[in-house]
């Protein structure tokens, strides 16, 4: 009878916990703020300086507010832009469209209720990874 009563419970647990697991969408609802840039493209001592001085702006003074139904909101500085978004069934690409109409598609290397990193391919075998963390 005990055997019975802890199969059940650790089936009723692992369903549980599978219900209750978020989809990648989901995840994304809210305001995220960039933690960090990464970029494996080579560069000189001016280029990289630029590169450093330019995420540090974005990293401090931007903020990206994905809502229900594929709209964003990005803010830069003092400036909100209205974009929209749109992931993959798989949750493994998410693509952005400015306001003009570009856009632009990341790979989503992950995601939770807390942090989410994206990757850009810049060129040809030079990709940018963008750490956010959610507010």
């Amino acid at each position: 009878m005990n055997r019975i009563l802890v199969t059940i419970a650790v089936i009723g647990a692992v369903l549980l916990s599978t219900a209750c697991k978020k989809s990648a969408e989901e995840q994304l609802i809210g305001t995220w703020k960039i933690e960090s840039i990464v970029s494996s493209m080579e560069m000189d001592e001016v280029a990289k300086e630029m590169f450093k001085q330019t995420n540090d702006e974005i990293i401090k003074n931007s903020a990206y507010t994905f809502e229900k139904e594929g709209k964003m909101k990005f803010k830069m500085n003092e400036e909100l832009a209205d974009w929209k978004w749109t992931m993959s069934e798989d949750g493994k690409s998410i693509n952005f469209t400015d306001a003009e109409g570009s856009a632009t598609s990341y790979t989503v290397k992950s995601i939770t209720d807390k942090e989410l990193i994206l990757e850009y391919k810049i060129a040809e075998g030079n990709i940018q990874t963008s750490i956010y963390k959610k507010q």
